[in-house]
């Protein structure tokens, strides 16, 4: 394998001799001749492979020994091992290989054979061209130097060759002040790090043969910096059983790493009680104690050098108090608390009530002991001097240490200087008298009732009117109510309550008086219509009697009429009583009245307020409120529409009208947030909602699209006041379950309504299904083809299908003729004929309606008024004209009522374009 490839390495070179010359060898006398196939002399780059091949030309040449004697007059071996060896690769020749070319293979290499017994002998010349190259050692890649020591940047060169240096894109010339070349490199004097760490070029050149050759070496330099000390630690102190942190910083390049020792000692701080930061020099100290305390010593080390410095840290122990006990004492004489503490340093004892520090007390110290004695003296007492003591003991740098304890002041009773002085009652409402008092110890209470005439009071006990509860409050306050259930046999006037301790007794008096009934309202006419009256009433607060629970109001009439009084609940806040809203129905229109308002509490009925007003008469309807509306609908194709009941205006209310139809509205909205309405888009489409409604489901609309909603609503003396609303259907793809439009014929559901590309014309359609579109079509054709047919028949006597029939049933076709004839010169034969309907008549009735007779005879009668004049002459003729006719239809959505017809897009004038206008219905004129 080795041969191989090394015939395949060196065959690759014989495409390069292929054009080599003869240029040395000896010619016999025999013809024969030894040559060698290449330049001479021959120039072999270093560090590359090369072979020279040597041949034997003339007869008998296939039997020349050639063998090959390099530059030491040795002849190279066949070991394809070795670096130069010979091969032959054909019949006389022989060749030697040259693999990675050293300068020292340079020199003169023959060639010896022997051809036909003749020696013979050819010689070339090799020189070597060795490429430049720098290793590592000689210029190492990364080098550092110490800041402000005489720094060397190594870098040398082969011989023959020069260096020079480049920093920063300049060179560095042989006069710097601070850069000096020497043998081993460049030599920098007093480093420094701001101005000597980057990149330097050495660059490598030949001279002579060699000038051709260069190389730039780039050398990273850093600088290193010796540590210095920038923040030492600090000096300290722990307490005992915390944790305790030095800190230590220092500057340096590369960044030094922390070493921690204590006191004198050359061994690292090592232990599970102390955690080392090694690269950020912090030091700690786990659960500190006593022994810890000494002198520890920071070293920051990098290789450049080390520093240190050094820190005390001292340990104490914590203030603790040992004893601290509550103390006892009445008004008037002298109190004392005692409070001893221990801890190293002793500490201080501070004295507080509350957040009050008060004056030390004598402080005796015992340094052996570690402890401290402190005592606080009041004198005189006073019950405010009671309550809670707090002894602190402190030593700085630590935690300091409370204890509570209660001083107790003991005094007489005293009544709370502003509980009530005054009790109310009224009927059936009991009468709650309370004593708040306080002493110490806690006082009891007694109750006396009211003195008789001789001025003399009794013990209360519980039982029967009187029962007494006792609440206690705190530590030393009582709270005793005595509950006294009113009526005539209990006397009204001055209960006493007596409070009682071990210190004495103290008395107060308080009044029972019966509470007076509520004030006169106030009262408000908001709005009189012909059947109703709203008022707003309300009363005055009332700190000493309950509150009204409901109003009264009475109604008087002239003429009189029988009217029972009516009654409204009166709601309480915050102890007052709210605003009552009075809505009183069925008065009579055109007609006067009086209202009289007066409260009830359960102290009776209070002074009543009048009013007076005459209604108006009767009149239309006032105008309909929309009730909470929706701007954006809920879904895509309905609409909820609500409506508060109007007020009827004297007379019945006998329907609501609802009238909708899709409106262009502004792109902004209004200043009260609502759609502004541009013009119409389609005509209205109206529907009657019984009186009693106050809702109306809006069906089968378009998705995003804008509707204007019109209500009125009418009674006898005429409609009301239109009120109008503006909404937006929702989107398609916003409905998140299927919707189902309902109509009185059929119910389609479809779960995913796709829009028909048939009915799109620039906005988004309801998305019928197919079906329902072709039902749609066939009706329409039909409901056309009757009305064509009854248009007919009224004008000629002749409807399509009769005339259709006639002509398909030869014979009939010349009684419809006849018929038809007749029908244009208006004959008298048709008074003589009975009334008694002709078949013909019989099979057009239906096209038109189902009516008894005397309705049919009516409207003949109808039709009669309505006809031409011309037909009018014409005796016993009572064909109805075709428009009376097309009023006979059925409307679609209510068949009770006319028939809505839609208006068609008219021009606006900029004045009414804001505003949309009120539906109205037109007739035809005859």
């Amino acid at each position: 394998m080795v041969i191989q490839s090394a015939v395949m390495n060196y065959g690759e070179l014989w495409l390069v001799l292929m054009g080599l010359v003869l240029i040395g060898g000896t010619v016999g006398q025999d013809g024969g001749v030894v040559e060698i196939m290449s330049e001479n002399p021959l120039v072999v780059p270093g560090k590359s492979s090369t072979r020279i091949q040597c041949t034997a030309r003339g007869v008998g040449n296939e039997g020349a020994n050639l063998r090959w004697y390099g530059p030491d007059g040795n002849a190279i071996g066949t070991n394809l091992l070795d670096r130069v060896y010979t091969l032959s690769y054909a019949a006389g020749s022989l060749s030697v290989i040259i693999t990675n070319v050293l300068e020292q293979d340079a020199g003169e290499y023959t060639c010896n054979g022997t051809i036909n017994g003749t020696p013979k002998t050819a010689k070339i010349s090799v020189s070597v061209n060795m490429p430049l190259e720098i290793t590592e050692e000689m210029a190492p890649r990364s080098q550092k130097v110490e800041e402000g020591t005489q720094g060397l940047i190594k870098c040398t060169a082969p011989g023959g060759y020069t260096i020079a240096w480049i920093k920063d894109g300049s060179p560095i010339g042989q006069e710097h002040p601070r850069y000096s070349q020497v043998s081993e490199g460049l030599e920098i004097n007093k480093v420094n790090r701001s101005l000597d760490e980057g990149i330097f070029i050495c660059n490598v050149y030949g001279t002579g043969a060699a000038s051709s050759k260069i190389e730039f070496i780039n050398i990273q330099v850093t600088v290193t910096v010796r540590p210095k000390i920038t923040r030492p630690p600090s000096a300290g102190q722990a307490v005992e059983g915390a944790q305790y942190r030095f800190e230590c910083r220092a500057s340096g390049e590369p960044s030094p790493e922390y070493h921690w020792f204590k006191d004198e000692s050359s061994n690292e701080l090592v232990g599970d009680r102390f955690e080392i930061d090694k690269q950020n020099g912090i030091l700690t100290i786990k659960e500190s104690k006593k022994d810890d305390e000494g002198l520890y010593k920071c070293e920051a080390r990098n290789e450049a050098g080390v520093d240190s410095a050094t820190a005390q840290l001292r340990v104490i122990i914590p203030p603790k108090i040992r004893e601290f006990n509550n103390g006892t004492g009445e008004e008037g004489k002298d109190g004392t608390l005692r409070c001893k503490a221990y801890g190293d340093p002793i500490p201080t004892i501070k004295w507080l009530k509350g957040d009050v520090v008060l004056p030390d007390g004598a402080p005796t110290q015992d340094m052996n002991e570690k402890t401290v004695v402190s005592r606080l003296t009041i004198s005189p007492l006073t019950k405010d001097d009671g309550g809670q003591y707090t002894c602190e003991a402190a030593t700085q740098g630590a935690e300091s240490d409370k204890k509570h304890a209660y001083l107790i002041v003991k005094y007489k009773p005293a009544f709370n200087p502003g509980m009530p002085t005054t009790a109310w009652t009224w009927q059936n409402a009991p009468g709650n008298l309370t004593c708040e008092v306080e002493g110490e110890p806690r006082p009891r209470v007694e109750w006396f009732s009211v003195p008789n005439e001789n001025g003399e009071r009794t013990p209360i006990s519980e039982g029967g009117r009187f029962s007494i509860t006792n609440k206690n409050k705190g530590t030393n306050t009582v709270i005793s109510t005595l509950r006294v259930v009113y009526d005539f046999s209990v006397p009204l006037g001055e209960y006493l309550c007596k409070a009682i301790n071990d210190l004495g007794a103290t008395n107060r008096t308080i009044r029972l008086r019966k509470a007076d009934p509520p004030a006169s309202p106030s009262v408000l006419v908001v709005e009189v219509t012909p059947n109703t009256a709203d008022f707003t009433v309300q009363f005055s607060s009332m700190a000493n009697a309950p509150p009204p629970k409901r109003l009264k109001v009475t109604i008087t009439s002239s003429p009189p009429q029988a009217m029972d009084p009516q009654y409204f609940d009166v709601g309480v806040v915050n102890g007052n009583p709210k605003e009552v809203k009075v809505a009183l129905t069925g008065l009579t229109p055109s007609t006067s009245y009086t209202f009289e308002f007066a409260g009830e509490s359960d102290a009776g009925i209070g002074v009543s307020t009048t009013k007076t007003a005459n209604t108006p008469s009767a009149r239309e309807p006032y105008k309909v409120v929309i009730q909470n509306p929706l701007r954006d609908g809920e879904y895509p194709n309905k609409y909820n529409l609500q409506w508060e009941t109007p007020k009827d205006g004297g007379s019945p209310i006998q329907s609501v009208r609802i009238c909708y139809r899709r409106v262009k509205v502004r792109p902004e909205l209004s200043p009260t947030n609502e759609y502004q309405f541009v013009e119409q888009i389609t005509g209205f489409v109206c529907n009657d909602a019984q009186p009693q409604q106050s809702s109306y489901m809006l069906t089968n609309l378009e998705p995003s699209t804008h509707y204007q909603v019109n209500i009125q609503a009418r009674n006898q003396k005429g409609d009301s006041e239109d009120s109008f609303f503006i909404f937006k259907t929702k989107s398609p793809q916003l409905v998140t379950q299927p919707q189902i439009e309902t109509s009185a014929q059929t119910q389609t559901t479809d779960s995913n309504p796709e829009p028909d590309p048939a009915f799109s014309s620039g906005e988004e359609k309801g998305g019928l299904p197919i079906g329902v579109i072709i039902a749609i079509i066939i009706i329409v054709f039909i409901v056309l083809l009757i009305v064509v047919d009854v248009t007919c028949y009224y004008k000629r006597k002749c409807g399509v299908i009769m005339c259709l029939k006639g002509k398909l049933g030869g014979g009939s076709t010349a009684g419809a003729g006849s018929g038809l004839k007749d029908a244009e010169k208006g004959g008298d034969d048709k008074d003589k004929k009975s009334d008694k309907p002709t078949e013909k008549e019989e099979n057009t009735k239906p096209l038109l309606n189902d009516k008894t007779e005397e309705e049919a005879q009516n409207g003949k009668e109808e039709e009669l008024k309505e006809m031409e004049p011309e037909e009018k002459e014409k005796a016993g003729e009572k064909t109805p004209t075709i428009e009376t006719a097309e009023e006979a239809k059925p409307a679609p959505e209510s068949p009770n009522k006319d028939t809505p017809t839609d208006t068609k897009p008219e021009e606006k004038s900029p004045t009414n374009e804001a505003k949309p206008e009120a539906p109205t219905e037109k007739k035809e004129e005859k």
